[in-house]
C-alpha cells in the first residue's frame, strides 16, 4: 500500500482485470493469508537502504516512536515486494499527546504542504481515516488513525503484520484499479504462495 497521495493523484488508472475475475483474484489472495499459519519473517537487512536513501531510513528510526510504520515498508521488510518504499506511512492515534506534540512540532511543514498542494485526503476508500501529512526532503510522510493494529518490532521500529497491509492495498485495488497495485498484488500471491510451499513441506502434508 502506497501513500494516499501516490495513489489518488496517479491519474494513469487501467481496469486491467475484468470485474469477475477481479473478484477471484482477490478472493484467492485473502484465501492464502488465512491458509498460511506462521507470521511472515522480516528481512533484516532490508532496514537497512543505500547512502542515496539514508535520510529516508534516519526518519523511519526517528519516526519510530510516533507510530507504527505501515504500506509499502511493511510489505518490503517482509520480502512481499521488492521496490523499496518512498514514502512513510504511520499508524497513529489521533488523540494522544505524543501525536498531538508531533503534529505541533511539524505545523510549518503541514502549513507548507497544504499551501503548495491541494490536499490528497480526498478519501475514496472508506478504510482509511487520515490524520496529517507533509513532506521532509522530498519524503512524504502520511499519518492515518488506527488503534487495532498488529505489528512487530524490529531495533524499536514497530511494522504492521504484512495480512492487514495487504488487506488495505486490496481495499484501494477493489475501489481504484490502477497498474501498480495489481503488479504488487501479482507479486504478492506468487510469494503468498512460496510460503505456503514451504509449510506444506514443514508440515509433510499438501494443506491446499
Amino acid at each position: 500500500m502506497d501513500t494516499l497521495h501516490d495513489w489518488i493523484d496517479d491519474m494513469d488508472i487501467q481496469y486491467a482485470i475484468e470485474s469477475r475475475d477481479k473478484k477471484i483474484f482477490i478472493r484467492d489472495i485473502k484465501l492464502k493469508m488465512v491458509v498460511i499459519e506462521n507470521n511472515i519473517s522480516l528481512i533484516k537487512t532490508r532496514f537497512e537502504f543505500k547512502d542515496n536513501r539514508k535520510h529516508y531510513q534516519k526518519l523511519v528510526e526517528e519516526f519510530a516512536s510516533v507510530g507504527i510504520v505501515c504500506g509499502s515498508f511493511s510489505l518490503f521488510v517482509h520480502g512481499l515486494i521488492d521496490r523499496p518504499p518512498k514514502d512513510i506511512d504511520l499508524l497513529v492515534d489521533r488523540h494522544s499527546e505524543v501525536i498531538k506534540s508531533f503534529i505541533k512540532r511539524n505545523e510549518k511543514r503541514i502549513n507548507q504542504f497544504r499551501c503548495d498542494k491541494k490536499s490528497s485526503f480526498n478519501n475514496v476508500v472508506d478504510s482509511f481515516e487520515p490524520v496529517e501529512q507533509f513532506k521532509t526532503k522530498d519524503i512524504m510522510v502520511d499519518m492515518f488513525h488506527d488503534i487495532d493494529v498488529k505489528f512487530i518490532e524490529y531495533n524499536g521500529i514497530k511494522v504492521q503484520c504484512p495480512f492487514q497491509v495487504i488487506q488495505k492495498k486490496i481495499d484501494i485495488y477493489d475501489e481504484v484499479s490502477r497498474t501498480k497495485d495489481l503488479d504488487d498484488l501479482k507479486l504478492i500471491s506468487k510469494r503468498l504462495d512460496v510460503i505456503i510451499e514451504a509449510q506444506e513441506d514443514r508440515l509433510g502434508i499438501d494443506i491446499r
